[in-house]
């Protein structure tokens, strides 16, 4: 696992961890919207890389995961691993 990917699950975390915070304050608002946002992004681009994810080795439900948690990231790694099994 790259480190980019390594520095994406401890953001999770942290805004996960927003949601135990108290309802009414600033850092749990902020942190649950960043949340709500982050996950939003990675399903869209999701779908806007599926004819890629769709053509790429592995299963397309664990592409969704691996989108949905890594985003670009995923997409990055794939292409790589794809450009280096052209060669």
């Amino acid at each position: 696992m790259k480190v980019s990917k390594l520095v994406v699950i401890p953001v999770w975390l942290l805004l996960a961890a927003c949601f135990f915070l108290p309802p009414d304050s600033t850092l749990s608002f902020l942190g649950r919207a960043a949340f709500f946002v982050m996950a939003a992004v990675h399903v869209v681009e999701f779908f806007v890389f599926l004819p890629f994810l769709r053509s790429a080795k592995g299963s397309l439900p664990l592409h969704f995961v691996n989108m949905l948690i890594f985003g670009l990231f995923h997409y990055q790694e794939l292409r790589a691993a794809g450009d280096s099994a052209a060669s």
